[in-house]
């Protein structure tokens, strides 16, 4: 039997898509999402200051796409292979090891030079906590003192010990979205008194969480103003533009340009990075934008994808034009998802082909140094590990761009292990349907090596909208703008989000701590979270040699631990499902905050 056409958000997959997604090559990590159903949870981390994850990928079994999709082959191989996975995972773990492609690391662990630093005796600590029922919005708790380790003798098994001389990736920042309904929310949906306040919390160095990575997406995604979709070079359905001579980005100067231009004056060192969802319906196989039963693919023909690889540098120059450089960009979003918004069905070698043979060669030619990561999808290692194996596309392939709806986090380091010198970075997870919170994706992505990690929408009003269709039904933003009233309230994402924000500053580079929990498999909408039971945690030393140690407690109940640290420790109890971020003085440094101590914006 054939599938029926599948309609859905990108991030409202159903079992049917995901087996039309396998017909299309897509691999899925299925030992992790079985061990998820099932209830049992990954294999453990490695403990111990300075253990980190590594996992290596399961090889899945795919159904090769022919043009149809037979739903029961499909099923049937998921099925069978559930027993044989899950025994292959036991096997892996016992001493397999990820090929690593003759690559060199360039994020091996650095020991830095010099003597320990054994910290003064009471020392102070500031301490930032958020609740998970907002009573407690990162508000500044009593400061705690570092005192000799006798602590460590009482919790020997509940010590975080951070290592600063143990170094791994540097970190570029965390944010969100402009979405096109982002943008306009902010711009035309608050007064100019009430827009100035929120983005000065969003984006001040001084006195908000300092967001300093972003992402824009190219023409439209999912989250358009009147949900209407629309590209840069829209014309009648029959008729093709392969000059690009009705290429425009007039549209973004009404309130997408405006935003992002003043989130820099706030702050001056946001990066930006771009992803288009959609190219023209004229590229494509369908003649539509949106990518209904997985039939928007690209069309073959070499001067159309020529035209692609143009539209996308066009977009750039525009930007860049307009006071507004993007540092890097995905070529697809969601490239195996069907849509009833803008989207194309992009499987690994379409990708490779536009990168390898026009966006690359294209973005040189135009001088341009905006980085290509591959992806932009699921935690799965087939499609990105084939991108950056291509000796074609490899070449112009900064790194990989990933999503936390389905599969297992620890997926990243295995990309990571195979390509050490590549990016990664964790560019979409909506807050509403993402399996856990945002603090705990902040946390396991740096984890993992994640570079940066964004939330999805910046803003959204009332009704999870405006948006294109069904649209990303349940998800909800940093920010709810009620345009009527034009009043903003800042959600449990704006906060969990600023744990990290605010004191983890670009440049900070990651370093070595142990954590308390084990990483799992995740699904879509199913909400166990991405870890068994505790606190888990991420250190960070900043370009000032301050530290920020940030942690999330997914447990029902209050967990005491100790924080150890060149021979010294402290002991804090961290509530159910709340968030905190200690940050001390290194040696020649004072911890600071990019925010006023005192308070933190209303709810």
């Amino acid at each position: 039997m054939r599938t029926p056409l599948i309609v859905g958000s990108g991030r409202s997959t159903t079992i049917l898509a995901l087996a039309a997604a396998l017909a299309l090559g897509a691999t899925l990590h299925r030992p992790a999402l079985v061990a998820n159903r099932l209830g049992t949870p990954g294999a453990p981390m490695a403990q111990g200051a300075g253990a980190e994850a590594r996992r290596v990928p399961i090889p899945a079994r795919t159904v090769p796409y022919s043009g149809a999709i037979d739903l029961a082959a499909v099923t049937q191989a998921v099925t069978t292979s559930a027993a044989s996975d899950v025994l292959a995972r036991g096997a892996l773990a016992r001493g397999a090891l990820l090929a690593r492609g003759g690559e060199r690391r360039r994020f091996r662990r650095v020991r830095q030079s010099g003597a320990p630093h054994t910290g003064a005796a009471g020392a102070a600590v500031r301490v930032y906590l958020t609740t998970s029922d907002l009573r407690k919005r990162l508000a500044r708790e009593p400061d705690l003192s570092f005192r000799p380790s006798d602590a460590l003798h009482v919790l020997p098994r509940r010590t975080i010990r951070v290592d600063d001389r143990t170094a791994y990736q540097r970190m570029d920042g965390f944010g969100a979205a402009f979405t096109d309904s982002s943008a306009w929310l902010l711009h035309d949906g608050l007064g100019a008194d009430a827009r100035a306040v929120a983005m000065r919390r969003l984006f001040s160095l001084n006195d908000g969480i300092g967001l300093s990575l972003m992402r824009v997406p190219i023409a439209a995604s999912d989250f358009t103003r009147d949900g209407r979709p629309y590209s840069y070079d829209d014309v009648p359905r029959d008729q093709l533009d392969l000059a690009l001579a009705h290429f425009s980005v007039r549209r973004d100067e009404a309130y997408i340009i405006p935003i992002i231009r003043q989130a820099l004056r706030l702050n001056p060192s946001l990066k930006t990075m771009a992803g288009a969802w959609s190219p023209p319906a004229w590229m494509k196989t369908n003649k539509a934008l949106d990518n209904i039963g997985y039939a928007g693919r690209l069309l073959p023909d070499p001067v159309v994808r020529a035209a692609l690889a143009r539209y996308i540098v066009l977009f750039l120059q525009a930007y860049a034009a307009r006071g507004i450089p993007i540092f890097a960009v995905t070529p697809n979003n969601e490239p195996l998802q069907a849509t009833d918004h803008p989207g194309l069905t992009l499987p690994a070698g379409d990708e490779i082909d536009l990168i390898a043979h026009y966006l690359g060669p294209s973005l040189v030619r135009a001088r341009l140094r905006t980085k290509i990561l591959a992806f932009d999808y699921d935690w799965t290692t087939d499609y990105p590990l084939q991108v950056l194996r291509d000796k074609g596309a490899s070449p112009y392939v900064a790194g990989t761009a990933w999503h936390c709806y389905i599969g297992h986090p620890t997926l990243m380091t295995s990309v990571h292990d195979a390509f050490p010198h590549r990016d990664a970075y964790e560019t979409e997870c909506s807050g509403g349907i993402a399996p856990g919170p945002a603090a705990e994706l902040i946390i396991l992505s740096a984890r993992n090596w994640a570079q940066g990690a964004l939330l999805w929408n910046l803003a959204l009003d009332t009704r999870g909208g405006p948006k294109a269709g069904d649209g990303c039904l349940g998800c909800y933003a940093l920010l709810t703008v009620n345009p009527a009233k034009h009043t903003v309230a800042y959600n449990r994402d704006y906060y969990e989000l600023g744990q990290a924000s605010r004191f983890v500053h670009p440049g900070a580079r990651r370093v070595a701590s142990n954590t308390f929990v084990t990483y799992r498999g995740v699904f879509l909408r199913q909400h166990p979270g991405y870890t068994s039971p505790g606190v888990d945690d991420v250190a960070f030393k900043n370009p000032d040699g301050s530290l920020a140690l940030m942690a999330y407690n997914n447990a029902l109940s209050a967990q005491t631990f100790a924080v150890a640290w060149h021979g010294r420790s402290f002991r804090y109890t961290l509530p159910a499902g709340a968030t905190v971020t200690f940050t001390w003085a290194g040696p020649g440094s004072s911890p600071r905050a990019r925010s006023p101590a005192a308070s933190a914006p209303g709810r």
